[in-house]
């Protein structure tokens, strides 16, 4: 159970990280074994019902943000819900709450080219989260911010765990964040090779010193 919790997957580039996370979210069936995710079997899920799952348990948050540059930063967090049948109205004043609650209402009626990476990061996981899911996936979220800013989304995502109890888990080349995370686990070649909690920042850069990002 990694509710509550920041797991991040670490490892050189081709191993398998990105993979993981997709099958851990429902997007890949695995070519053998199973995957039980709050206790739903995922691997017996047929296609539609894999769907069904993610719109209600996962949140994703992408390394290029992935906004929709005609929309506002609420239009764009509040689309989950409106694809869910939510009023529009109903839908950006929740949107538009979420924002607010993330340090950045005073941006809910900017256009993604009119904010900071930072501020359209925080937006994305606004977007991730407005329909609370219990699982948030993050594909190398850090990776285009600067170190300052990159901690303060770390933060944001720790909270978020903490908060909602929610397990929320990264893929990164980040060494800059490893600090961050509760478990550190560590993939080579399509499988996880050690598990390791509140590992030393250092020790993991030693580690994967000879990883380099895609």
């Amino acid at each position: 159970d990694l509710g509550g919790e920041l797991t991040m997957l670490v490892g050189p580039s081709g191993c398998g990280k990105t993979t993981l996370l997709s099958v851990l979210a429902a997007i890949l069936r695995p070519t053998s074994g199973e995957v039980d995710a709050l206790g739903t079997n995922l691997t017996a899920l047929s296609s539609w019902r894999r769907t069904a799952f993610r719109r209600r348990n996962v949140g994703f948050v992408f390394q290029q943000f992935n906004l929709l540059p005609a929309l506002t930063a609420a239009e764009n967090v509040c689309v989950p819900l409106v694809l869910e049948g939510w009023p529009k109205r109903k839908a950006l004043l929740e949107a538009e709450k979420l924002l607010d609650r993330m340090g950045i209402g005073d941006r809910a009626n900017h256009l993604p080219g009119k904010m900071s990476g930072g501020q359209q990061q925080r937006v994305a996981i606004a977007r991730a989260l407005i329909h609370h899911p219990r699982i948030l996936v993050c594909d190398e979220p850090t990776s285009a911010l600067d170190a300052r800013t990159g901690h303060t989304i770390l933060e944001l995502l720790q909270s978020v765990a903490v908060e909602g109890d929610r397990a929320v888990v990264i893929v990164t080349h980040d060494s800059r964040i490893f600090e961050f995370a509760d478990t550190m686990a560590t993939m080579d070649d399509g499988a996880i090779i050690a598990v390791e909690r509140n590992r030393r920042p250092s020790a993991v850069a030693a580690a994967l010193s000879t990883d380099h990002p895609r």
